[in-house]
């Protein structure tokens, strides 16, 4: 009786997935700060759109603060938190605007 030999890579890995990782190796990787570059970019180009981030941000923002509004109403620790933070977020604004004022 006669045995079939079958020659298996030594991995065991689909022929699909070495073809691909081989592929990628191929290709220079993009970071992501390029990325983010071409989406700004992309942005800029297209006034329509860029109106329509600036509608859906807004909106988020406002839904964030109602939502801050309501929990500092019912929580004196956060409240005391956000006040902090406020006056922090004053106090680097003035120095910047000194700073600028100077140059």
């Amino acid at each position: 009786m006669s045995h079939l030999v079958v020659n298996l890579p030594a991995i065991r890995r689909s022929i699909r997935i070495l073809k691909s990782s081989a592929a990628e190796k191929e290709q220079p990787k993009v970071t992501s700060a390029e990325r983010t570059r071409k989406y700004r970019e992309s942005i800029k180009n297209n006034p329509f759109r860029q109106e329509k981030l600036k509608q859906v941000k807004q909106e988020q923002n406002h839904v964030y603060k109602e939502r801050i509004k309501l929990q500092r109403q019912s929580d004196t620790k956060l409240d005391e938190q956000v006040k902090a933070k406020q006056r922090e977020w004053k106090r680097k604004s003035r120095k910047r605007k000194a700073t600028e004022a100077q140059r």
